[in-house]
């Protein structure tokens, strides 16, 4: 049977490339942004919101709700490829991972990751040249302060951390540290150590899902089909056709930028980025 693997994490940070790259395996069918999580996640609330009127008991009704979530979860992968690892690139995923520990034990979660300087960054990147109106909300729109007595800049860092996007994530993410619920079945891979080691990247990440090791073609990534209009502004998901060698380390943002980022998320820099908070007591 094939294996659902869920890719999640953090926006801009290297997701559709690596699902992708991953894709080049043989024995693995690369999905990016399905609607499979929405429709579990929809599967979830209506369940929520019906379970009063249900005449079933409750641990009859749970069981019901696992198995539909089984059955209609291998009937979508089988109806896609019979490949070993199904491997579903999207966010959504983050918010059931107990729905899916529920419906098939010791689910694998590939997380991506990335210093949120350069996550930052990239949201910058992307609104100088998008001619979608992103201000309206979240600079011009309706706000509850006054911007003649804050600073623009760090409002807008508050501002586009607190984009469901990015909250969600972070949140769950705390949620796994603090709660001691991070085993060996969560794999997070980190953008910059993809960028700058990608084969060691990926061997470890074949290594994670029980896979032989595949010598993937670097300069040759063919993208998987993708329409990505409905994610824009900032769900750009364009791929270069060639792994492309550069510092993911450069952010071009300024350091009073760079200095509240890493304040405001210290757990997350001790966690992920611990070389980050070494090199700022310097």
């Amino acid at each position: 049977m094939t294996t659902l693997v869920p890719m999640c994490g953090l926006p801009r940070s290297g997701s559709t490339l690596l699902v992708n790259l991953i894709n080049q395996h043989p024995d693995v069918y690369g999905s990016p942004d399905s609607l499979l999580s929405g429709m579990v996640k929809a599967l979830q609330e209506k369940i929520s919101e019906s379970m009063q009127d249900s005449q079933y008991n409750a641990d009859l009704s749970y069981d019901i709700f696992y198995n539909f979530c089984r059955g209609g979860i291998i009937s979508w992968v089988d109806k896609l490829t019979d490949k070993k690892i199904f491997l579903d690139k999207c966010r959504g995923w983050i918010e059931l991972i107990d729905i899916c520990r529920n419906t098939f034990p010791y689910t694998k979660f590939i997380v991506c990751i990335r210093d949120l300087r350069g996550t930052y960054s990239s949201f910058l990147k992307v609104e100088k040249t998008t001619p979608l109106l992103y201000k309206d909300g979240l600079l011009y729109g309706d706000q509850t302060y006054d911007y003649r007595e804050v600073d623009i800049e760090n409002q807008k860092i508050d501002d586009v951390f607190g984009q469901p996007m990015m909250r969600r994530n972070l949140v769950t993410i705390k949620e796994l540290l603090d709660c001691n619920k991070l085993d060996n079945t969560f794999l997070f891979v980190r953008y910059e150590d993809l960028i700058k080691n990608p084969r060691e990247q990926l061997f470890t990440i074949y290594e994670f899902l029980n896979l032989p090791d595949h010598k993937n073609d670097l300069d040759n990534i063919e993208q998987i089909p993708y329409h990505d209009s409905m994610f824009l502004p900032y769900g750009r998901h364009k791929i270069k056709p060639k792994m492309q060698s550069f510092d993911p380390w450069d952010f071009d943002i300024n350091k009073k930028a760079e200095d509240k980022i890493i304040q405001d998320n210290l757990w997350y820099y001790s966690e992920f980025y611990p070389e980050v908070l070494e090199v700022s007591k310097t």
